[in-house]
């Protein structure tokens, strides 16, 4: 593929195949620069620009792992200029905020998100993590349990659900929904 589009430059499918096969193959700065050609050659193309959009936060992800928020903020920044309407740029954004202990700028993130998109877990379940740590426990529990209906395999929000249960003195919800779905009866 590197050795097609040197032979043919203006190629938008060489350079849309070369950033695929570097972005599949972790080798995410050279998969943006290859997707940013294929942009420049064809602006107005939906899937250049969700390429692009998808390498830039495979590499925005790789900064975040590494501690390297401030890259990382760029770069999911850069994908909402892109992208405006992109959940996971938000979400990872709003994950920088709470690991620096920010957490009102983490909330506001995350109030812009959930109103693009109000059903997506990770969002409503990053929501009621920020909500649990400003003490709004009732708030933060409505979103876990979002997270949970929205994703019934999603594996942490029913561990949180049960700890704001008890911060509010509400029953466990657990037992109940365990009794609830078993037909069998115990001895």
């Amino acid at each position: 593929l590197e050795t097609l589009t040197v032979s043919y430059p203006d190629s938008v499918l060489f350079w849309r195949r070369l950033g695929y096969a570097r972005n599949n193959g972790n080798r995410y700065e050279p998969a943006i620069a290859a997707y940013e050609r294929a942009l420049a050659l064809e602006p107005g193309s939906e899937e250049n620009v969700r390429s692009l959009v998808s390498a830039l936060l495979n590499r925005g992800a790789e900064l975040q792992g590494e501690k390297r928020f401030e890259e990382a903020r760029g770069l999911y920044l850069r994908v909402l200029s892109l992208y405006p309407r992109e959940w996971r740029a938000f979400n990872n954004l709003a994950v920088i905020e709470m690991r620096l202990g920010r957490y009102r700028e983490a909330y506001d993130i995350l109030e812009k998100a959930l109103v693009l998109h109000p059903y997506e877990s990770s969002l409503n379940f990053n929501m009621g993590i920020v909500l649990e740590k400003l003490g709004r426990y009732r708030e933060a529990l409505d979103h876990m349990r979002m997270a949970r209906d929205t994703n019934p395999v999603y594996s942490e929000a029913p561990l949180h659900i049960e700890r704001l249960e008890r911060k509010l003195g509400l029953p466990s919800s657990a037992a109940q929904v365990d009794s609830q779905r078993s037909p069998l009866k115990m001895p």
